[in-house]
């Protein structure tokens, strides 16, 4: 289940403020020795059997030793988080048998962020195996935060409804967790609370599910409340005062390795990583801590001295960056 918990532990952690305590337990200075040990070793056993499938693959005319070895091989490249050469090896298996392995082609597409062929592969697989518990949960733990980040969220709550239902206690805070911001995001503040409050009574220090209540309180107007909850977050989430405001989040290295593919010239994998960015920001409410929208908050508060102050200032930085773009335009105007 080790795909589905880490696809679901990256995704609630872009959807909210930093990581949730569990996956901070794991980074702790006691086990971090062990994880770069364990991590080293890992990686050149892998680099050893990869460079052992190399050979036999260039070495053999049988076509059905072949499909095996490329199959072997796609999941090694993923291992190694070689995410290109495991779907093209991927894209293989499928041409030679198009039912072969489609879940697991759905994690190396959300590697890649193509997010919506990825939900198609799972749904899929869920189809193809619901009699199979362990196979079932593993699928609907990898759909269910791609369900959020495409704001499908009747199909998230489906999901993990289904999820709570297997009863894997290890897991229950963050299905929970996506099942209230996915409320939360219906507008459905009243069973949103009830889950987050189901949450915080057994762990206080969720920073998760602390952060979506205080946003549950902010819409609701209960601000000394939605206050307390954003403060408890963040002192919650500051495991590292280092490094806190420098280490990027998932959107953070999605951004990263978009800028590198389009300097690869790879305009289909840095655009797929850019619309990511973009859902998740849309999904962690980016868009209202902008400045027009902080300016529109001041201004419904009378406050039009500030609000004044902010419009003027998105006004300059939109200036700026259209004076940026329009001179970029100039200089590709006569592509086609």
């Amino acid at each position: 289940m080790e795909n589905a918990r880490k696809s679901c532990v990256i995704l609630l952690s872009a959807f909210l403020l930093g990581c949730s305590p569990a996956v901070e337990a794991d980074r702790s200075s006691d086990s971090t020795n062990q994880i770069k040990s364990e991590f080293a070793s890992e990686r050149k056993k892998l680099l050893s059997k990869l460079d052992s499938l190399n050979a036999s693959i260039r070495e053999t005319t049988d076509q059905t030793q072949l499909f095996a070895l490329r199959s072997v091989r796609s999941d090694v490249q993923n291992r190694l988080h070689n995410y290109e050469l495991a779907v093209d090896d991927a894209n293989f298996v499928r041409s030679v048998s198009p039912r072969k392995a489609r879940g697991l082609h759905g994690y190396f597409k959300v590697s890649l962020s193509n997010i919506k062929d990825a939900i198609d592969d799972f749904t899929f697989e869920i189809e193809k195996r619901k009699s199979n518990k362990q196979a079932d949960g593993d699928l609907r733990t990898a759909r269910a935060p791609l369900y959020l980040l495409t704001e499908n969220y009747p199909g998230a709550i489906g999901d993990l409804d289904q999820l709570l239902a297997h009863g894997w206690p290890k897991l229950k805070n963050q299905y929970l967790n996506l099942k209230a911001l996915s409320l939360y995001k219906q507008n459905n503040f009243d069973s949103a609370m009830t889950v987050l409050n189901e949450i915080l009574a057994n762990d206080p220090t969720d920073s998760l599910a602390l952060n979506t209540r205080s946003q549950v309180n902010r819409d609701t107007k209960q601000l000394d409340a939605a206050l307390q909850d954003a403060n408890d977050a963040i002192a919650v989430n500051q495991v590292n005062k280092l490094y806190e405001f420098v280490v990027p989040g998932p959107d953070g290295f999605l951004r990263v390795r978009s800028s590198i593919y389009a300097r690869l010239n790879k305009p289909d994998r840095a655009l797929a990583d850019l619309e990511v960015v973009r859902l998740i920001d849309r999904g962690k409410g980016a868009d209202s801590t902008s400045l027009l929208e902080l300016a529109k908050s001041f201004h419904d508060r009378g406050n039009d001295k500030v609000a004044k102050r902010l419009c003027l200032r998105f006004i300059d930085e939109s200036n700026s960056q259209m004076k940026i773009a329009q001179s970029l335009l100039n200089r590709v105007s006569s592509a086609q």
